[in-house]
């Protein structure tokens, strides 16, 4: 937010603003054009450092231009991160029965995290929301849109296969809470547990 001592003139500071590195702006006023608020068009680049300028030619409604430059910076937060966790390991190997989370340390929109969550070979399942609800996965979609949360869980119907490869990965953009996209979710791989065989019987014949 910008205040000036007097009305100005809306067109001119337009054309006095400028932010490096460059990004589309959104410019409001207040009732009195006294106060202007300056927003990115979309977000702002995660983890950069801008600087927004005005120009002392902006001018006021008198055509009085500025006493000198107006100039600030400012650093953006990180992007959100995220990782993917089995929830039932056994040395190197993981249950059959294992659930697999995706969690955030932020909130991310859950629909956009919805439609990118894969997992191979394909296994039918349902997520489990933050709030505890369990949701299809054909229904997920529709059910989170517009719902945020820092964690989803997929819990398979049924066991895993044993002595399987499953690959679990995030193929698409998840954005966050705040509309910006979250930063890359690095794939997840693992093996099942072998399932149980003979080794010996006794007593022999």
């Amino acid at each position: 937010t910008i205040a000036f001592t007097r009305p100005m003139d809306p067109a001119s500071v337009a054309a006095a603003i400028k932010v490096v590195p460059t990004a589309p702006l959104s410019l409001s006023w207040n009732a009195t054009f006294t106060e202007l608020t300056v927003r990115p068009a979309a977000t702002w680049a995660p983890a950069t450092y801008y600087t927004l300028s005005v120009d002392a030619t902006a001018r006021d409604q008198d055509g009085r231009s500025l006493a000198e430059p107006v100039r600030r910076a400012f650093v953006v937060r990180p992007a959100t991160v995220g990782r993917i966790v089995a929830s039932g390991s056994v040395g190197e190997r993981v249950r059959l029965d294992t659930e697999f989370s995706v969690a955030f340390d932020r909130p991310v929109d859950l629909g956009s995290l919805a439609s990118t969550f894969r997992i191979k070979p394909a296994v039918d399942g349902s997520f489990v929301l933050p709030d505890g609800t369990t949701v299809a996965a054909a229904d997920l979609a529709e059910l989170a849109r517009g719902r945020v949360g820092e964690r989803l869980v997929f819990r398979p119907v049924g066991l895993l296969t044993p002595d399987t490869t499953y690959r679990i990965a995030i193929a698409g953009t998840v954005r966050d809470a705040e509309g910006a996209a979250v930063g890359s979710v690095a794939p997840l791989a693992v093996r099942t547990v072998a399932a149980p065989t003979v080794v010996r019987f006794r007593p022999r014949d």
